[in-house]
């Protein structure tokens, strides 16, 4: 059965009806449906066949220090487009924007606003947003750890990644407007790297890092063509 929302576009907009095809999204795969019948409780479907996945083969998750919400917001529909798996916003030394009572309301926010931009990309899965305070630090599992700061020489985000070939799930630490404390990236188990002679803007750092990633490992090639 499709979701409320999804039911709604799918009867009032688009005007479907029982026979009619769709595509649907389940547990990170897309199907080819068959509308079975329509009633007051839904649409339901059936599905057919999978369809080629859209989700890349990186599993990516982007620590993002925490910023204003416009700011955050960008972030999270862009790293959503490309294939972010997990987005956590933290609370860093030099965050100008502090945590309020409304962090609720703002995290369902941006998980809004990630799963319009996984509809819009044609994603199966949908990033989830998990806010976190730093410290304490959440538990860092992930195959590599990267964190692009302005102060790193080398090595540069394409030499470490190159030199990692296997790396499956990522993870990747961008700091706040106020960038990140040096004692702060030295205490964790990321790689500083660096994304070259030019300072980025915390709102673009992240997306140029997965940009980068995804592109050196392969993940912006079509893999339904042959």
């Amino acid at each position: 059965m499709l979701e409320a929302c999804d039911t709604h576009h799918a009867v009032h907009v688009l005007r479907l009806k029982a026979g009619d095809t769709v595509q649907a999204a389940y547990d990170g795969i897309w199907y080819h449906c068959v509308i079975t019948h329509i009633s007051d409780n839904g649409v339901f479907v059936k599905a057919e066949r999978s369809l080629p996945s859209t989700e890349p083969q990186r599993r990516i998750t982007l620590y993002q220090g925490l910023v204003s919400t416009e700011k955050m917001d960008w972030i999270v529909q862009k790293a959503t487009e490309l294939g972010a798996e997990r987005i956590i916003p933290l609370l860093m030394r030099r965050c100008i924007i502090k945590p309020r009572g409304d962090q609720a309301d703002k995290t369902r926010r941006w998980q809004k606003i990630a799963r319009e931009a996984a509809k819009q990309s044609g994603r199966a899965h949908v990033p989830v947003i998990e806010p976190s305070r730093f410290p304490p630090y959440p538990e860092f599992t992930h195959d590599l750890l990267i964190a692009p700061w302005e102060e790193a020489q080398k090595p540069s985000l394409p030499q470490l990644a190159l030199h990692n070939p296997n790396a499956i799930s990522i993870g990747v630490l961008i700091g706040p407007e106020g960038g990140m404390e040096r004692e702060e990236v030295l205490s964790l188990p990321f790689t500083p790297v660096s994304l070259g002679p030019r300072i980025l803007r915390t709102e673009t750092a992240g997306i140029a890092a997965l940009s980068v990633l995804f592109a050196l490992y392969g993940d912006m090639e079509r893999n339904d063509v042959t």
